[in-house]
């Protein structure tokens, strides 16, 4: 696990080996993707393809996602523990596939956002509250497909879809109202319009 200190402009190690702390990074299939957010000092960490934490070969009917709640020392530079939030027999069991390229904070309820895509295959917008690992609400994806969430500094919540062949696109996202704002333009030098 490595993080980015601002402050001196240098990559630093946090850990050289994360799954000594109980997370696991795929199993007898691999790991296939993953990601993260901050939030109350937390990192949630989102794997992709896990198997949630099953032991190898057992393939029961779960997910294979699932999310770990990574808590640090006061220095914020050493992994105090580690915790599996949302997986198989998490406090929450996942039973959708996520799309976790990235993961979403509402710093205003509390709540982890997540894309997901249920059992018919429909898309989703899943929260959880942050402290328990509860589904606080699962909705339709107002976007039309399971894309990523994203949240910046301000604590403003985005949706992001396409790529690939399709033009990405990012809109700003409403948890309380699962609404989406006008499509953003992002230039190359980094402006909006």
């Amino acid at each position: 696990l490595f993080a980015y200190d601002y402050i001196n402009n240098v990559h630093i190690l946090i850990t050289d080996n994360i799954t000594s702390y109980g997370v696991r990074l795929g199993n007898d299939r691999g790991l296939g993707s993953g990601g993260a957010v901050f939030g109350n000092g937390t990192l949630y960490l989102g794997v992709e393809n896990n198997y949630g934490g099953r032991p190898t070969g057992d393939n029961t009917g779960q997910t294979q996602d699932s999310i770990y709640r990574i808590s640090f020392s006061n220095n914020g530079r050493t992994v105090s523990s580690a915790t599996l939030f949302v997986g198989y027999n998490a406090p929450t069991n996942q039973t959708f596939n996520a799309e976790w390229g990235d993961l979403g904070f509402d710093p205003n309820n509390n709540h982890l956002i997540s894309s997901a895509t249920n059992a018919g295959g429909t898309a989703q917008i899943v929260r959880y509250n942050a402290n328990t690992g509860a589904v606080v609400s699962t909705g339709t994806s107002p976007i039309g497909s399971a894309g990523q969430v994203s949240t910046d500094v301000n604590g403003n919540v985005y949706l992001v879809t396409g790529g690939g062949a399709a033009q990405a696109v990012i809109q700003t996202y409403n948890p309380a109202t699962n609404t989406v704002g006008p499509v953003l333009n992002v230039t190359t030098d980094g402006t909006t319009n």
